[in-house]
């Protein structure tokens, strides 16, 4: 998950640059502070446990690349490689799109992790899902009035 935080991160920090919206820049910027908490938490757990994790920045930034990550959710190098060359509305709606299906790849792939059993990723767990479809309905709710 920490790649997928990561990249979350990477997308709002895109749109922060170049949105004059109002609320999906109070968006973008409630999702960066989540997940970096996120990201920061599962290091911290990976820590505890004496285990290693990848940054997004360990990939190389291309597309059909056997190394560039694919998890469920993730933007591919060529849409993040659009969302950093849009601008205004165009870059507040590919980052919206890209958001909500980077959000839904997430809950998916929390499917994964049903059998947990350990108590605080499970709270972890639940708490960032329910924060995901939070997001994904206002980012839904914003898009129809674009």
């Amino acid at each position: 998950m920490i790649v997928h935080n990561q990249q979350a991160i990477e997308m709002t920090e895109v749109v922060l640059a170049v949105s004059t919206n109002q609320v999906v820049r109070e968006i973008a910027t409630k999702i960066q502070q989540e997940q970096k908490s996120a990201e920061d938490q599962y290091k911290s757990w990976l820590g505890e446990w004496n285990e290693t994790y990848t940054n997004l920045s360990d990939f190389p930034e291309m597309d059909g690349h056997d190394m560039y990550p694919t998890y469920l959710g993730l933007a591919s190098a060529t849409n993040m490689a659009t969302l950093k060359a849009a601008t205004g509305s165009d870059a507040d709606r590919l980052f919206i799109s890209l958001m909500i299906a980077h959000h839904e790849g997430a809950i998916q792939d929390s499917g994964v992790a049903s059998d947990l059993q350990y108590g605080k990723l499970i709270e972890f767990k639940n708490k960032s899902l329910t924060s995901y479809k939070n997001d994904i309905k206002r980012l839904e709710d914003l898009q129809k009035e674009e």
